[in-house]
């Protein structure tokens, strides 16, 4: 109840909950979420292709991967396209490194800039 949230406040502000424990995993993303990524925390955006559904952007990553990340700072890339990933799922990255680095893609492949 709004009582017992004023007698008991949370110790921490809500956004300070949002950036430790939240994500925003989206398989239909675009530009202008990128461009709003220091808004949104570019910490909690995670990529998602949602390979195998009809509505998912498969066979079109490629392109859609150089219209999201064109511009886009390398260290932001990463962390959207796997190391968001890795910390919200608990995925070892030594396990995926083989892969990645076989299949990419790289962020310089996808008009990332330094």
């Amino acid at each position: 109840t709004w009582r017992a949230a004023r007698e008991n406040p949370l110790p921490r502000l809500p956004s300070e909950y949002w950036k430790r424990q939240c994500f925003v995993a989206n398989s239909l993303m675009r530009r202008p979420d990128i461009d709003q990524r220091a808004a949104i925390g570019v910490d909690q955006m995670v990529f998602g292709s949602d390979f195998g559904h009809h509505e998912g952007m498969w066979p079109a990553i490629p392109s859609i991967l150089r219209e999201l990340f064109d511009g886009v700072p390398v260290d932001d890339v990463e962390r959207i396209l796997s190391g968001n990933f890795l910390r919200a799922y608990h995925v070892d990255r030594a396990k995926l490194a083989a892969i990645a680095a076989r299949i990419g893609p790289r962020p310089q492949e996808l008009g990332a800039v330094a």
